[in-house]
C-alpha cells in the first residue's frame, strides 16, 4: 500500500471488516460513525479514539497535547458538516 494512502479498515458492527477509501481524507473521517442510524459505526467513543485515527496514516498526527472531550465534541459536529455537504453534492 502507498505510504500516503487515505482511506482506514472499517469494521461492521455485525462482524467483519474491509479497507473502505474515499479518495480524500475529510472524507475518510466522515466515515468514522454518524448520529442516528449510524451511531451503530461509531468508532470515536472517547477523546483517545480521536488521538487515535489522528495518529494514522495519512495523517500521521504527532498530538503534543492530549485530545480532550471539547475536541472530541468539536471533531463530531465537524463530521456531521462534512457528512452533509458531501451527501448534498453527491
Amino acid at each position: 500500500m502507498r505510504t500516503n494512502a487515505t482511506g482506514r479498515v472499517l469494521h461492521d458492527p455485525k462482524g467483519g471488516s474491509f479497507r473502505f477509501d474515499a479518495g480524500a481524507v475529510c472524507l475518510d473521517f466522515a466515515y468514522t460513525g454518524g448520529e442516528g442510524r449510524y451511531a451503530v459505526f461509531e468508532t470515536l467513543h472517547e477523546p483517545a479514539d480521536l488521538g487515535e485515527w489522528l495518529a494514522q496514516p495519512p495523517l500521521d498526527a504527532v498530538a503534543t497535547v492530549p485530545v480532550t472531550t471539547d475536541d472530541l465534541v468539536a471533531a463530531k459536529t465537524l463530521r456531521q458538516a462534512i457528512w452533509e455537504a458531501a451527501r448534498a453534492r453527491a
